[in-house]
C-alpha cells in the first residue's frame, strides 16, 4: 500500500530556531508511523531570490517559481511569492500553493504562530495547526514605539493578525505548545473548533546526561541577537558573578548565532572578553555535547512559546535557571526541577546562578529531577501519541 502523504506547512527550516526543531520533530513522528511527509514553505527572498517576483527583479520576470531540496534528512518544497517586501504577501496563497497542496492526503501547519497556514486556508477544508503563540503576541513587544514608522508597523501587524485569525478559526484541531499559547489565542478572541495542549517533546536518547564529561561552563543556546532572548540581562548577571570573585567562575558559552555588533559592544563594556565564548550556529548533531559539558543552563528570555532549549538542557541532566516567560512555566517547578528568576532582573538571575554554582547538592537534585520530568512528560513518545491521535481524529478515512 502506498504511504499516506503529509504536508507540513512551516517556515523555511534552514533559518533555524525553535520552529525548525518542532517541524523536524513532526517530520520524524510522521515517518516513524508509516507516513510520507514533506515540508512546504515560502522561499525567503534572501535565500532564493530566483523564486519570487520582487521590486528588485520584477522587470522581465512575470512568474514565481518553486524548488525541491533535501536538507538535514528532510524533503522540502519551497514556493516563491509576489513582492515579498510587503510581509503579508509572503503568506498569501497562489496557484503554486494550490497545486502543491493537492498532492497530499493530510495537512498540518507548524510555526511559532499559525501565520504559515494563510497559504492553505482557502484550499484545504480540514487541517491541524501546532503553534506556540499568536502572531500579535509574538511581534508586539518587538515594535519600536519610538520609530516614526510605528503606526505603519502596527497596521502591518494588525493585518497579519486578521489573516492568522482565519487560519485559527478554520483548523480542525489546534495543538498548543503551552498554557501561554492557549492564553495567547484566548486574548486574540478567536473561537477555535477544538484545542489541545501538546508541548514539544525531546529525544531522551539523543539528549542525555554524560557524567564522564567535565562540567566547566555556563550555557545559553538560542538566537541571542533576537531582543526577546534578553541576552543583556544574562551578560549583566554574569558580570555580577565575576565581581563576587567566585573562584573558579566557569566561562559563559553562547551557542546559536554569530554575535551582533550590539552584543559584542556590551561584552566589551562589561569587560567580559576573556570570559564569554561565542560558539556560533552548530549542527543539531553537535548540540548534545554542548549541553553535557555545562554546569548550568540559563534562559533570560522575555517571551518563549515553550522554550525547547529548556527541555533539551533538562533532558541532558543540566540544572536550569529560567525567567517566567511563558512556556517554561509548564516545564519547571521552582526548587524541584529547576529555578525561576525574576524577569529583567540581573541581580536575581545572578543569585539563582550562584546558588547552583555553590550548592552541589541542590544542583545535582535539580539535574536529576529535571531529567525525570522530561522522561515522564516531555519525551518524543508522549508527544507522538498526541500528534498521531489528532491526525487519526481529523483524518479517520486515511488510517
Amino acid at each position: 500500500m502506498k504511504p499516506k502523504t503529509l504536508a507540513l506547512i512551516s517556515q523555511d527550516i534552514r533559518q533555524g530556531g525553535g520552529i525548525k526543531s518542532v517541524t523536524k520533530l513532526a517530520y520524524r513522528i510522521a515517518q516513524s508511523n508509516g507516513l510520507n511527509p514533506t515540508i512546504l514553505s515560502y522561499a525567503p527572498f534572501k535565500s532564493n531570490p530566483e523564486l519570487s517576483v520582487s521590486l528588485f527583479n520584477a522587470f522581465g520576470k512575470g512568474k514565481i517559481g518553486k524548488a525541491q531540496i533535501h536538507y538535514e534528512e528532510t524533503d522540502i518544497e519551497l514556493i516563491g511569492a509576489y513582492f515579498p517586501e510587503y510581509e503579508p504577501n509572503r503568506y498569501k496563497t497562489n496557484s503554486l500553493w494550490k497545486e502543491a497542496l493537492a498532492r497530499y492526503d493530510m495537512h498540518m501547519v507548524i510555526g511559532g504562530s499559525a501565520i504559515n497556514g494563510v497559504a492553505i486556508e482557502p484550499y484545504i477544508e480540514k487541517f491541524i495547526a501546532w503553534t506556540a503563540t499568536t502572531i500579535y503576541d509574538d511581534r508586539i513587544d518587538r515594535l519600536n514605539r519610538n520609530s516614526p514608522f510605528f503606526a505603519l508597523q502596527l497596521l502591518n501587524l494588525k493585518k497579519l493578525q486578521t489573516m492568522e485569525n482565519r487560519v485559527l478559526e478554520k483548523c480542525a484541531v489546534l495543538l498548543l505548545q503551552s498554557l501561554y499559547a492557549k492564553e495567547s489565542v484566548a486574548r486574540a478572541g478567536v473561537k477555535v473548533r477544538k484545542e489541545k495542549i501538546v508541548p514539544v517533546g525531546v529525544d531522551t536518547n539523543f539528549y542525555k546526561p554524560d557524567e564522564k564529561r567535565s562540567k566547566d561552563y555556563i550555557l545559553f543556546v538560542g538566537r541571542f541577537n533576537d531582543q526577546r532572548k534578553n541576552i543583556s540581562v544574562l551578560l549583566n548577571a554574569y558580570r555580577m558573578l565575576k565581581e563576587r570573585n567566585m573562584k573558579p567562575l566557569p566561562k559563559l558559552k553562547l551557542v546559536g548565532a554569530n554575535p551582533s555588533e550590539a552584543v559584542l559592544n556590551l561584552v566589551a563594556q562589561l569587560h567580559l572578553h576573556d570570559e564569554v565564548e561565542f560558539s556560533g550556529n552548530v549542527e543539531i548533531e553537535s548540540l548534545p555535547k554542548f549541553y553535557q559539558g555545562a554546569r548550568l543552563f540559563v534562559l533570560p528570555s522575555t517571551q518563549e512559546g515553550l522554550g525547547i532549549v529548556v527541555l533539551e538542557a533538562m533532558a541532558s541532566g543540566v540544572p536550569v535557571v529560567s525567567t517566567r516567560c511563558g512556556g517554561p512555566e509548564i516545564i519547571i517547578e521552582h526548587g524541584e526541577n529547576g529555578l525561576f528568576c525574576q524577569n529583567n532582573n540581573a541581580e536575581d538571575m545572578a543569585e539563582k546562578m550562584a546558588s547552583l554554582l555553590l550548592d552541589e547538592k541542590l544542583s545535582k537534585k535539580l539535574a536529576e529531577r529535571g531529567r525525570e520530568t522530561i522522561e515522564e512528560k516531555f519525551s518524543i513518545q508522549a508527544v507522538e501519541r498526541e500528534v498521531m491521535a489528532s491526525l487519526r481524529e481529523v483524518y479517520p478515512e486515511k488510517f
